[in-house]
């Protein structure tokens, strides 16, 4: 695992389309900010009081940013809409309601593909606003362990408490719950019947995969895993050394991992060079993707991950 790592991980994701898993066909899966507690949606159902005649205008470049705020204020009629930089409003709800950010970035490149697919991806981005505005009640089967870097963690303790654990020295985990368009990241166990460790346990468990479900594609000595909770699968380090064993049958060492994007991990069986070659990968990809994460490399040893670099 020389040098030419970072470039055939890099080349790998660009030939995969560079995206996890997709909702609809058109847009990828978008995880929301959390909210205040208590915040309540506009009605999705009431009518405007006055037409707006972009509303029926054909989706284009020319007309994306007046059919956008129109899609906006149909399906939010009560908000507040504060248009902040390109493709990036503020929706906030009536009093008591929360206030969210949201990127349209991600749609509206969607649609610069298939303009005739657009109102879908739209749709989707404002089902997700719905959902962190209002977040719909979650069960068991729900909870989820993500992982995060610190400066988004931080980022979202702004807006409310957060159950987190320590991992690495630039990531933590969250307990989390997976909705159906967003990723609902204010969970109290209490609000289930758990205490924070049961919340934490069934949460890792509805985490896990096979082996073979943890490779999405392999270097000349490193497995990728892509998807939208790839680094999750730290949470299963038997099953990831399965998968290094199914794909490099003949490799040794120490269970070496990194997660340089939210959507991806890099790992396999090695030494210390093969951590430094991780360590290089891992910091080309993460100058290169719009959701980073971390750059340390970690090896399972001794029943937990340690940072080797």
């Amino acid at each position: 695992m020389r040098l030419t790592l970072a470039g055939l991980v890099a080349a790998w994701l660009f030939a995969c389309g560079g995206e996890p898993r997709p909702a609809p066909a058109t847009t990828p899966r978008q995880p929301a900010a959390p909210t205040a507690a208590g915040a309540a949606a506009p009605s999705a159902s009431a009518a405007q009081a006055t037409p707006d005649p972009a509303a029926n205008a054909a989706w284009s470049e020319d007309s994306f940013d007046a059919r956008l705020l129109a899609a906006i204020r149909s399906r939010f009629p009560q908000a507040a809409i504060t248009a902040l930089e390109a493709d990036r409003y503020r929706i906030a709800a009536p009093p008591p309601g929360a206030s969210l950010d949201v990127e349209f970035a991600k749609a509206h490149g969607s649609c610069r593909n298939d303009w005739a697919s657009c109102q879908a991806a739209v749709d989707w981005t404002l089902q997700a606003v719905a959902e962190a505005l209002q977040p719909p009640p979650i069960t068991a089967a729900q909870l989820r362990a993500i992982l995060r870097a610190n400066s988004k963690v931080a980022r979202y303790r702004t807006q409310g408490e957060l159950t987190v654990r320590p991992f690495s020295g630039d990531a933590q985990w969250l307990l989390v719950a997976d909705l159906p368009t967003t990723i609902r990241f204010r969970v109290n166990p209490a609000e289930l019947g758990m205490t924070v460790d049961q919340a934490w346990r069934t949460a890792i468990d509805n985490m896990r995969k096979p082996p073979e479900a943890l490779i999405s594609g392999a270097t000349d000595a490193a497995v990728v895993y892509h998807d939208v909770y790839a680094p999750s699968s730290l949470l299963d380090p038997a099953a990831l050394e399965q998968a290094v064993r199914i794909r490099f049958p003949r490799r040794t060492g120490a269970l070496l991992a990194v997660c340089p994007d939210e959507t991806v991990v890099l790992y396999t069986l090695g030494d210390r060079a093969d951590a430094a070659e991780l360590r290089a990968a891992a910091t080309h990809l993460a100058s290169q993707t719009r959701q980073p994460m971390s750059t340390q490399v970690m090896e399972w040893s001794h029943g937990a991950w340690q940072p080797v670099l």
